[in-house]
């Protein structure tokens, strides 16, 4: 195996957080409740009603800039400090030669 690059990974990482944030913004917008009932579905049926109402806020480009920005940060430190965390243990192997 050998020795990943933290920048790529958490580049990687941050940009498809960003694509998958953007998908579910766009699905609360069109469909607050659809949304909502889709993600009861894949959380084994907890009950997510009482988020309703914070669906179907008003839609600002601040919040969803605000949003993005702070999933893309999150998501490319936890990819970075992930493969930092890989390589420390041992997940590359030098080839002889």
């Amino acid at each position: 195996m050998h020795r990943l690059n933290p920048w790529r990974t958490g580049g990687a990482l941050a940009i498809t957080a960003a694509v998958l944030y953007g998908v579910c913004t766009f699905a609360v917008a069109v469909s607050p409740a659809g949304t909502l009932a889709f993600f009861k579905l894949a959380v084994h049926g907890l009950d997510l009603e009482p988020l309703l109402p914070a669906a179907g806020l008003q839609f600002s480009w601040g919040g969803f800039f605000c949003g993005l920005a702070g999933l893309a940060i999150a998501s490319f430190a936890t990819g970075a400090l992930f493969v930092w965390i890989y390589n420390v243990l041992g997940g590359h192997r030098r080839t002889p030669g």
